[in-house]
């Protein structure tokens, strides 16, 4: 067996051994938790495990048809995500579950927080795509297991692989809009250990045409939309050792990136806003793991997280804070301790119990004068989950109790799933949640905007869902509905000057569908993906009640195919976003319309230099589709991308 590290999963125990639901004790995937460790035999998905939640599993060749290596381009094959681009190559790229927010998903890396305690936020377009990766998308409410902010899901980025022969690939490709990029990794290990290297640098010239309507309705116009250079420098590396007794695992891994990118202005009727706003980034992550007893229960976990980032922010056009313009800079520093410990009460039930403290804490001289220069948090949280299974039937709970210092309060949390067999290749299940998610340090201290006496927001998840699995086939299908309380929107209190305020509510429900299917005998492989939603404000008195939320369409749809033969792989990516709103009081004049993008890929293996070879050629946008994801950040059309990736 080989070690991965990444999600614990507590199965369940069964005597129904012939459903493919229901097997080898560990047939129903259950609730999951931060950075421990779990056995795994290098596929660490199979059709015998079925969340009692919605999620979508993204295998690494779902990853690999995609038109971009960096990993934002996951979205298009999320069912009620939404990826909110600021503007094309290099530009911020944040996700939104369920039309919530990106500070309401909870982004992961082998079950580390990547998000920002100071804005609550991660742009995952700074992450690359590495060879073998897979990801895990998990709908609904997680607060019981990771934590504030998991009110519309997690999004966990796994790994690749662990593998035990020596393996290094280099990646380089160039493309439209001055994109370059190069990659390499190397791993290599054995039965005991394991090691893993991967570096890679990208850069952009930032600029693209769009088109353009200048003011005094003249006629439309094409020029370049320039959002100065950007580039992107990403380091990871990963130790795992454990003994050959498999009693004690250790690992760890640390990552660096480095951004830099342009931050221009809207483009805006009669105007195009000046272009040399830089945003840099560097941000350091370190974790170390410990497991005792990694193969068996009881099973103590106890992982350490360090994450240190400096931020920096110029904007020499910005006169209104001075000759200078804006010059800022923030450092942020958090620690984090979580320590599980999982048993088996009887031959039904698994429990788990965890403890969880930390600190963080930033330093920037753009806060609230009341705030100081280095705003700090402390906080910790004690958890309880248990599985019970019965034959057919399967019963998840948890809760969990966070304490925050300051001002803050505190939050509970907790979450009931159930799962019940109709056969052996349909399943049913519903969950219910309470979650919630702590203010971020902007909303408490950035200067003219943050409110020191926030409370944390809360939400009630209800869903239900079917899933149906047979020979490589899968279908999903999942009906939701949130309600989320003490929202904190951002209101004028001057001309000038904005304020946080726990003042919105939110009503979000939908409908998700996800369709896959292998055709083994022509090497097709076909992926589907539908979501309806309905995201509304339901705040009291308020005149925007019952309108859609901004940036939330009502209809998206995706289709993924592609094809393998002996020395060819080819495919193409539809994705269709429906028209929404920029405003919330969805005047006619804020609708965006719906757009419909069409992506082509193909790619040749080949021996070149006694070396495995892999040539590839993508055609972004074929269309040449002129949309926007935020109003007046137009993104770009027609594109092209070639790159060559090589196994020594």
């Amino acid at each position: 067996m080989h070690c991965m590290f990444g999600y614990t999963r507590i199965h369940a125990q069964t005597i129904q051994e012939s459903s493919p639901f229901l097997k080898n004790k560990d047939s129903l995937q259950t609730f999951t938790t931060n950075s421990v460790i779990k056995s795994a035999n290098g596929n660490i998905d199979t059709i015998n495990r079925v969340p009692l939640f919605s999620y979508v599993k993204i295998h690494s060749q779902d990853m690999q048809s995609l038109s971009s290596r960096r990993l934002d381009a996951i979205v298009a094959l999320i069912p009620s995500a939404d990826l909110r681009d600021y503007g094309g190559p290099g530009s911020l790229k944040l996700i939104s579950n369920r039309g919530l927010g990106p500070q309401r998903s909870v982004i992961l890396l082998d079950g580390i927080t990547l998000t920002s305690p100071q804005n609550g936020m991660f742009d995952i377009g700074t992450l690359p795509m590495m060879n073998n990766q897979e990801c895990t998308v998990q709908k609904g409410g997680f607060s019981t297991i990771a934590g504030s902010g998991a009110i519309g899901g997690l999004i966990n980025i796994q790994l690749p692989f662990r593998n035990t022969d020596k393996i290094a690939l280099l990646h380089s490709s160039l493309g439209s809009f001055g994109e370059r990029s190069l990659q390499g990794s190397y791993q290599w290990g054995n039965s005991t250990s394991h090691y893993y290297f991967h570096s890679d640098y990208l850069s952009y010239d930032g600029s693209f045409p769009f088109q353009f309507q200048p003011a005094g309705f003249k006629e439309t116009i094409e020029m370049k939309r320039q959002n100065a250079e950007s580039s992107s420098l990403h380091i990871f590396a990963r130790t795992a050792l454990s003994d050959s007794l498999e009693k004690h695992s250790y690992s760890a891994f640390t990552m660096y990136r480095q951004t830099k990118r342009g931050v221009p202005g809207a483009v805006l009727s009669g105007k195009v806003e000046d272009a040399q706003a830089v945003f840099s980034e560097n941000e350091s992550l370190t974790a170390f793991h410990y497991t005792f007893n990694r193969t068996s229960l009881p099973r103590l976990q106890s992982s350490c997280t360090i994450k240190k980032g400096i931020m920096n922010f110029n904007d020499p056009f910005a006169k209104y804070a001075g000759k200078s313009g804006v010059q800022s800079t923030f450092l942020n520093s958090e620690y984090v301790s979580t320590t599980t410990f999982d048993d088996e009460i009887s031959e039904n039930i698994l429990m788990q119990s965890s403890f969880q403290c930390g600190y963080t804490s930033l330093s920037g001289e753009m806060l609230q004068p009341d705030a100081g220069n280095n705003p700090s948090r402390r906080f910790a949280a004690i958890s309880i989950t248990a599985s019970y299974s019965y034959q057919l039937f399967k019963c998840e709970s948890g809760i969990r109790a966070d304490y925050f210092s300051g001002d803050i309060g505190n939050a509970r949390s907790g979450f009931i799933s159930a799962g019940y067999l109709l056969s052996d290749k349909i399943l049913i299940k519903s969950k219910i949640s309470k979650d919630f998610r702590a203010p971020s340090f902007n909303e408490l201290y950035y200067l003219n905007y943050g409110t020191s006496q926030l409370k944390p927001e809360h939400s009630v998840n209800v869903e239900a869902g079917l899933a149906y699995r047979s020979s490589g086939r899968s279908l999903d299908i999942d009906l939701y509905r949130i309600d989320l309380n003490n929202q904190i929107f951002a209101i004028p209190i001057s001309p000038l000057q904005w304020s946080a305020r726990n003042i919105g509510h939110t009503y979000s429900s939908g409908l998700e569908c996800t369709f896959q299917d292998n055709i083994s005998i022509s090497n097709l492989h076909f992926r589907a993906a539908y979501s309806y939603r309905k995201v509304v404000d339901n705040s009291m008195d308020s005149f925007t009640k019952g309108k859609q939320l901004p940036y939330t369409p009502s209809h998206q749809a995706s289709c993924n195919v592609s094809y393998h033969l002996p020395s060819y792989f080819l495919g193409f990516l539809i994705n269709y976003t429906g028209s929404r709103f920029s405003l919330p009081d969805n005047n006619t004049d804020s609708e965006l319309q719906d757009f419909i993008l069409l992506s082509f890929f193909a790619e040749k293996s080949t021996v070149l230099f006694n070396i495995n070879t892999i040539i590839r050629f993508d055609i972004r946008n074929v269309l040449n589709t002129r949309y926007e994801m935020i109003d007046n950040y137009p993104l770009p059309g027609f594109s092209l991308l070639g790159s060559i990736s090589m196994r020594i």
